[in-house]
């Protein structure tokens, strides 16, 4: 992948941090932004011999910076994914999730924690929590994350993603309908548009109960949804299954393996009693929607009552997009 000039500049900026003896750095970006940034990084700390961790939520066949260094002959024999078995210690650049992370017990130069390329799980004290089990003082960390992980630290911004494409801003729809037994007319006709466009709609549920009994009310011959009606479990269902998934509506309780096998896809979150979503997480489902001009996808919340969580997703998503336009960093 060739870098261009804003992301040459914000690696730059990087690289200088790391020569400097500041200690922590913040890397705020959209959701599922690229890791590019941190390969030169990486590169020069294994060749002056320097160990380096590498913390992702991405699933251990799909991580982005394993596949950037795999390419460099000079690195590629350093690197090793950890999956909480055996570690070999001679490896200069280990990359792991954040459960595997706590079991480690050895040194590194530079830890860099990325929680940008996956479904969030840990929030900010999780996530803090666990860099301060690599806190040494010859140790330097970077979190790159949708907001400052560590507070009263350097924070350089990353305004847009590296398809310099608008993150999608929630559409949000409040119905006085409870939403735990029927479905707003204008969120019906919205899933008959998405699957007559040949769009995959995914509906993200938390609770399996819930997810079993919404995808029965979904195939109910009241509703006459055309098209296919897909429930993806992640504890029985076969991933093999959604590869040829087109124009369906996806429920699912998993939803990073959904989207990565699905890609021109729009998103349905109802917020029910026993489904509810923090900011964070609504800001992801926002990023994950992307692709060119012509294959933007929609994010819709369906709610009784708008919640601060969803204002604040509202907010961050706006405000990303809001500095982009000003500096000219969108390329449509």
């Amino acid at each position: 992948m060739k870098i261009d000039a804003y992301y040459k500049d914000i690696e730059n900026y990087i690289l200088k941090w790391n020569a400097s003896n500041e200690r922590y750095l913040n890397v705020v970006s959209p959701p599922y932004n690229t890791e590019i940034i941190f390969l030169n990084l990486i590169i020069r700390n294994i060749l002056d011999g320097n160990k380096v961790l590498y913390i992702t939520g991405e699933n251990e066949k799909n991580v982005g910076i394993l596949e950037h260094m795999i390419n460099k002959k000079n690195c590629k024999n350093h690197v090793q994914y950890y999956n909480g078995k055996k570690l070999h210690e001679n490896n200069k650049f280990i990359i792991c999730n954040h459960e595997n992370a706590l079991k480690l017990n050895c040194d590194f130069k530079l830890v860099i924690y990325n929680d940008i390329k996956s479904f969030p799980q840990y929030n900010q004290s999780e996530i803090i929590s666990l860099l301060k089990k690599f806190n040494k003082e010859n140790c330097k960390c970077i979190a790159y994350s949708i907001e400052a992980i560590f507070k009263n630290y350097k924070t350089i911004h990353i305004l847009t993603n590296y398809n310099r494409m608008p993150v999608i801003e929630p559409r949000v729809i409040s119905t006085r309908i409870n939403i735990n037994r029927d479905m707003p007319f204008l969120i019906y006709e919205y899933l008959k548009w998405f699957v007559y466009e040949k769009r995959n709609v995914i509906i993200p549920i938390l609770d399996t109960k819930i997810m079993t009994d919404f995808f029965k009310y979904l195939i109910s011959s009241e509703l006459n949804l055309d098209g296919k009606i897909f429930m993806y479990n992640k504890y029985s269902t076969k991933k093999s299954e959604l590869k040829s998934t087109k124009g369906a509506i996806i429920i699912t309780n998993d939803f990073d393996a959904v989207c990565t096998q699905s890609k021109n896809v729009s998103i349905a979150v109802f917020f029910y009693v026993n489904n509810t979503f923090n900011y964070k997480t609504l800001v992801y489902f926002c990023g994950k929607t992307g692709g060119g001009l012509n294959k933007r996808g929609e994010v819709i919340f369906v709610t009784n009552k708008e919640n601060k969580q969803i204002k604040m997703a509202k907010n961050i998503t706006r405000n990303f997009n809001k500095l982009a336009w000003e500096k000219g960093l969108f390329s449509i």
